[in-house]
């Protein structure tokens, strides 16, 4: 916690810090000095002190090379532990120190920093662009598992699944054990009409993990989630109470059997494994996971005709997951026949604006905001987010477009909508 609040004060510096003409007296000893540090510091994993040094160098010293590799580097670092705002600026720091490096120095331009660079625009929503430095990564090191593994995720943000799946595939050939590589294959080969191939792929992976392990988990909730996308219920089931056995404490495993014994018609198995799992749960769920329980919960009261206690149930759930269709549905159908008409009606006009704008969301999770029609499809994402009551990603996605578009007409007509929401 101390480490990312040092981080977020370094990194919350304007990353044009070392752009601007602003400069300071320094001798070129002291600025030696400075770099010795620096490189100490990143040795020893001081990323915020290497990146503070670096700073300094670079305003007396704009184009200096090693400065600018060690804050690309420290930037990205940091990004991957931080969150919101100080994350995005992070990822544009190392972007841009990223940039300014290739522009001085060429001989850095090798495949880790060009995928570096593809990540930090992916992040920002410019997935043309991270694809085209993902290329050139591939270009350069065509035999790295890392570097395929990223134009596969870039890939995949542009929609070109083809790509995709034969970036993740070799990958996953030159690095058989990453099991990340393997979920993301799986997850391109389901999305592009290849279930049975996903399906035998995560079989082969899971067999060679250790039953109960995080590895064996997340694999089997890929393959419990694929069975499902191609309607096999049973099969399913098969996959997670097996899991569930092996991992008896793992939260997320216990939920999904809880909605798949209530699934293959199970409904009292199903109550009480839900009412184990708040119990066992306690302080440690996440308020999805409260949300998910109380949704099943409302939905087995409907089912047993308990329209008064699925309507107390639907409601909390709908306080931690203001967006779950289902609860909306559900909530609807159980207030109606409570004879609550105009509350039944109100849900259901919810029920398809958030049906809409998960539409909208759903199809703009990567929109380049250098494209023709960017800046007005990110205003419709801004607003469905806003329905969906998602008031933290709206916020990213509005600065992000201030950053880009600082005097758009449309940008405190944005601001004022979300500010007119609070986060649930």
């Amino acid at each position: 916690m101390f480490l990312a609040l040092v981080l977020h004060g370094l990194l919350l510096m304007p990353a044009s810090d070392y752009t601007v003409n602003a400069s300071i007296s320094m001798s070129k000893s002291q600025e030696q000095d400075l770099l010795v540090e620096a490189r100490a510091l990143l040795a020893r994993g001081d990323i915020a002190g290497c990146a503070r040094n670096c700073r300094l160098i670079l305003k007396q010293s704009r184009s200096h090379p090693e400065a600018l590799f060690m804050l690309g580097r420290c930037s990205f670092s940091a990004a991957k532990k931080l969150k919101g705002q100080a994350q995005d600026h992070a990822y544009l720091e190392a972007e841009q120190a990223f940039l300014n490096l290739l522009k001085v120095d060429a001989e850095h331009k090798d495949s880790r920093i060009l995928q570096s660079l593809a990540l930090c625009a992916l992040h920002r929503g410019a997935s043309t662009t991270a694809l085209s430095h993902a290329l050139k990564a591939v270009e350069l090191q065509p035999t790295s598992a890392t570097a395929l593994r990223v134009q596969g995720e870039c890939a995949t943000a542009v929609g070109n699944g083809k790509l995709a799946v034969d970036s993740f595939r070799q990958s996953h050939a030159l690095d058989p054990d990453d099991v990340n590589v393997i979920h993301l294959l799986s997850e391109s080969l389901r999305e592009n009409e290849k279930p049975v191939e996903a399906i035998e792929l995560l079989k082969q992976s899971i067999a060679r993990l250790t039953a109960g392990s995080p590895a064996c988990n997340q694999l089997s909730l890929v393959l419990y989630s694929t069975h499902l996308s191609i309607n096999d219920p049973h099969a399913a089931h098969e996959v997670i109470e097996k899991t569930a056995i092996s991992a008896p404490n793992d939260l997320a495993v216990a939920i999904e059997l809880c909605f798949s014994l209530y699934r293959v018609g199970k409904p009292d198995l199903a109550r009480q494994q839900c009412l184990q799992f708040r119990t066992r749960g306690g302080d440690r769920l996440s308020p999805r996971q409260r949300g998910l329980a109380a949704r099943l919960m409302g939905q087995i009261h409907a089912h047993m005709g308990e329209h008064g206690e699925a309507v107390k149930e639907l409601e909390s759930c709908l306080q931690h997951i203001p967006d779950d269709l289902s609860a909306l549905q559900t909530l609807a159908g159980s207030l109606r026949r409570l004879k609550r008409e105009e509350q039944a009606r109100s849900t259901l006009k919810r029920y398809r604006q958030v049906r809409e704008s998960l539409a909208i969301a759903e199809q703009s999770e990567h929109i380049d905001l250098t494209d023709g029609d960017g800046l007005q499809r990110q205003e419709q994402l801004i607003r469905a987010l806003v329905t969906l009551r998602r008031i933290d990603r709206a916020r990213q996605e509005l600065t992000r477009r201030q950053r880009f578009a600082a005097n758009h007409k449309m940008n405190e007509e944005l601001r004022q909508l979300i500010e007119s929401e609070k986060s649930p």
